[in-house]
């Protein structure tokens, strides 16, 4: 019983430890990549920064909601100069606000150029 409780402690202990170090996998990109200069992102956005989940780079004729603002936040978080691209100058919250008493978007075009990094 005592083991037992004694490597419980241990393993709360580190995952406690381990929680006041995490970063966000845009901060660990920056880190990464801190030697790469952003001002030859010419549209202002490296989608690399962020993790994609709403699949941008898929190009479709419709898309749900939740599609939209996912993919909207991800170009919003990707931003690397906002003085070159003031698109996404509203956050993604204010932008899910002004949207929350419409029952649907009857068009929402996200007409966005952004940079990658080729890592080939």
């Amino acid at each position: 019983m005592k083991k037992s409780f004694l490597i419980f402690a241990i393993a709360t202990m580190s995952f406690s430890l381990h929680a006041q170090t995490e970063q966000t996998y845009t901060q660990m990109f920056d880190s990464l990549f801190n030697n790469v200069s952003y001002s030859t992102a010419t549209s202002g956005i490296v989608y690399d920064r962020v993790i994609c989940f709403s699949n941008i780079r898929q190009t479709t004729d419709t898309c749900s909601y939740s599609r939209f603002i996912q993919a909207y936040s991800e170009l919003n978080r990707a931003v690397v100069n906002p003085s070159v691209n003031q698109e996404f100058s509203m956050e993604t919250n204010d932008l899910r606000e002004s949207l929350k008493n419409i029952p649907y978007i009857p068009i929402g075009i996200i007409n966005a150029q952004y940079d990658s990094i080729d890592i080939s």
